[in-house]
């Protein structure tokens, strides 16, 4: 059988423990922000919580970002991840006032 050209360089592997991502780079928008900031809110929760090879297929059909997101069903666990990360990124705005 003929190998991927990265076999040698690449693996592919399963976490068997809890990590938590660590995104680099400015900070995510809000959820409640203006409609830019959304837009990049949902690319963000797109490109972190959802299975993906290239961005034409985590963006689909859609032509926004804010579309694929609000019609993306994500499974309990990871709704409840992004539930997490708005109530922390809400409590550090409410710290830096």
């Amino acid at each position: 059988a003929e190998q991927h050209s990265q076999y040698g360089s690449h693996r592919l592997c399963m976490q068997n423990k809890a990590v938590i991502p660590v995104l680099l780079g400015e900070a995510i928008s809000g959820k409640d922000g203006r409609e830019k900031e959304y837009e990049n809110y949902c690319q963000c929760m797109m490109i972190s919580f959802k299975p993906w090879s290239n961005l034409r297929c985590l963006k689909g059909k859609y032509n926004t970002w804010i579309e694929a997101f609000e019609s993306e069903v994500f499974p309990a666990d990871v709704t409840a991840i992004i539930h997490t990360m708005n109530i922390e990124k809400e409590c550090k705005d409410v710290c830096d006032t």
